[in-house]
């Protein structure tokens, strides 16, 4: 596989193990552009022990990393000082490891327990990475980031780069070579007009050469 990038990820290496194809390109371009989603993913905002009126909530985002349409769920957190500071987020791969840390606060409800255990709930019937023509995205309350750098959430925990990159190597070979694109109102316009064009002209061509009549 090659790699076309203006970005480094965690798996890149690979490709001086398995050797670069050329038949296999992944254009792996950071689009920083934000696709709106029809589903929405929850947020949660608990109220831990404050030990001053100034210290702020926490916060804690649903979000799904789509990789090779397969879905990873996980917890963006962010409390306290951290909050306004996108560096230092705490990112959780599993509900077990964000309650390690967080529980003792006494901050959740039952509710808000259930809400996250669901979270977490076998559920990948959709193919995003396909539809959106990316192994990789991001998919935040409602929107879709595509071609995400997966080092910045830690996914180098949950599969191994050596097995990232045969992933998108597989997933780049089903893929169609042609992708299919909905046509725009504009296209539909251009190529009704281009038909009736070409339909005049090969009626003219028909059309018998009318002589005058030559006077006597």
């Amino acid at each position: 596989m090659k790699i076309i990038s203006n970005f480094k990820d965690y798996y890149d290496h690979q490709a001086f193990v398995y050797g670069i194809d050329e038949t296999r390109v992944w254009k792996r371009l950071k689009d920083p552009s934000e696709i709106e989603h029809s589903k929405r993913n929850r947020w949660l905002e608990c109220i831990p022990e404050r030990k001053n009126a100034l210290e702020k909530p926490l916060i804690i985002d649903n979000c799904d990393l789509w990789f090779c349409d397969q879905r990873y769920p996980f917890l963006d957190v962010r409390y306290g000082e951290q909050y306004y500071n996108n560096e230092q987020r705490d990112y959780f791969w599993s509900l077990e490891d964000m309650l390690c840390k967080y529980v003792a606060m006494g901050c959740f409800s039952d509710w808000q327990l259930n809400a996250l255990k669901e979270h977490f709930s076998p559920d990948s019937s959709e193919k995003l990475n396909t539809v959106y023509d990316s192994a990789q995205l991001l998919h935040s309350v409602r929107y879709i980031t595509r071609n995400i750098k997966m080092r910045d959430y830690g996914f180098q925990n949950v599969v191994s780069s050596e097995q990232a990159f045969q992933r998108i190597s597989m997933w780049l070979s089903a893929k169609p070579d042609v992708p299919q694109t909905i046509p725009t109102d504009l296209d539909r316009f251009a190529a009704t007009h281009d038909v009736a064009a070409k339909a005049v002209k090969v009626a003219t061509e028909s059309m018998p050469i009318l002589s005058s009549r030559k006077n006597d």
